[in-house]
Order: C-alpha cells, then structure tokens, then sequence
C-alpha cells in the first residue's frame, strides 16, 4: 500500500491537528470457554513474557506507535480476572495508562481475554 495514502501517512500530514488523546481496545471473549483454555495453556503465561498485553495488547500498541512515534511511555498498569484453572499470575484482562512525550497526548489501551459477547473487538480512537 502507498504510505501516502494509507492511514497513517493521512495522519502524518498533519492535517487532523495534534493529537490530544486516545483510547485502544483489543477484546476477546473465547477464554471464557473452558475448552478454549485448555487449548491454549502456552497463551496463558503471566506478564511481562506473556500476559494478554502481549498476546493481544501489542498489536493495538504497534498502531499508535506507528502514528505517534516511539516515544510513548507507559505510566501505569492493572491487571485483573482470575479462572481457578489458569495460574493466579496469568492476566486474563490489562489495561495500561499511556503518555506520548513528543505531542503530550495520553490515553489508555486494554486488552481483554474474557469480554462476553465481543468475538474478536478491535477499537482505535485518537482525538486531535
């Protein structure tokens, strides 16, 4: 695809202002199924080497440094949900508090492994 007209090189234009603010969310509902678990024991390894940040939380965070550049820093983190067959330190949902020091735009991403009734929900908002 031509980066000049992808999102991206749209967004670097800079015809949308300075960015302000975001929200990122990457859902998912299938490890509220046991057998789904079972499955995939390997995802469920806790943070940082694995953890639903990494599994799915990256990919939402590629994209807003795609955009934003590589100065985003996390400011800080929670992590939650707990099924008695997955280790106590496996996050089963993540959200984290952002901070872009280039533009000082901040948002949160979150990444959830056990959203009923989302399938696979992917949402990216930036406010300029």
């Amino acid at each position: 695809m031509n980066k000049e007209k992808s999102i991206i090189g749209f967004w670097k234009k800079g015809k949308l202002g300075k960015p302000l603010h975001f929200d990122l969310k990457y859902w998912h509902g299938d490890y509220l199924r046991k057998e789904y678990r079972d499955k995939r024991q390997s995802r469920l390894t806790p943070a940082p080497d694995g953890g639903v940040m990494a599994d799915l939380g990256s990919h939402s965070l590629s994209l807003l440094i795609a955009i934003l550049g590589n100065r985003v820093m996390v400011t800080s983190a929670l992590q939650a949900g707990h099924f008695s067959d997955v280790r106590e330190d496996s996050d089963l949902f993540s959200q984290i508090s952002l901070y872009d020091a280039s533009s000082g735009a901040a948002g949160t991403l979150s990444a959830s492994r056990i959203s009923s009734g989302t399938g696979d929900y992917f949402s990216f908002e930036l406010y300029a």
